[in-house]
């Protein structure tokens, strides 16, 4: 399931055998390529996963990784593997999704202009910064010229 442009919702069967030892992580291995030359992967805390309630062998986590991201309209190749102190599980079989979605909002903005001039500012730069407390605000600045 597409959570959005970033990011997919991964349902999957708990492994029925785990060789007495509980599961320390699970990894998720993506890449935009079906035979995975180039894979990323990320681990999960088995904690992470929650069992989907109408169904007891289900579990679902949403999984939106940081570095490298997922890029909305990119298809990706998903597949993930149980670890525990066994060893490594085989992987399961391979899933094809494509996020979509709007875009994130930018970051913080910020407005520069000239200091001084003798001439009337005709233009600005806008840049954006991180947001870095995950929360983006919308200010309106309105410039005016005073006589």
């Amino acid at each position: 399931m597409v959570l959005g442009h970033d990011g997919v919702q991964i349902s999957f069967d708990w492994p029925r055998r785990d060789g007495g030892k509980e599961i320390t992580e699970f990894v998720v291995m993506y890449d935009t390529i079906e035979d995975f030359s180039l894979a990323n992967e990320m681990s999960i805390a088995p904690s992470l996963p929650e069992k989907v309630p109408s169904n007891s062998d289900k579990f679902v986590f949403n999984f939106v990784p940081a570095t490298p991201p997922l890029n909305s309209g990119t298809n990706y190749f998903i597949k993930l593997s149980a670890v525990n102190d066994v060893g490594t599980s085989t992987a399961s079989a391979v899933a094809s999704v494509i996020p979509s979605g709007p875009p994130a909002p930018p970051s913080a903005a910020v407005l520069t202009t000239l200091q001084s001039s003798e001439l009337p500012v005709t233009e600005a730069t806008v840049s954006w910064a991180p947001v870095t407390n995950g929360r983006l605000l919308y200010r309106v600045v309105v410039a005016r010229q005073t006589s």
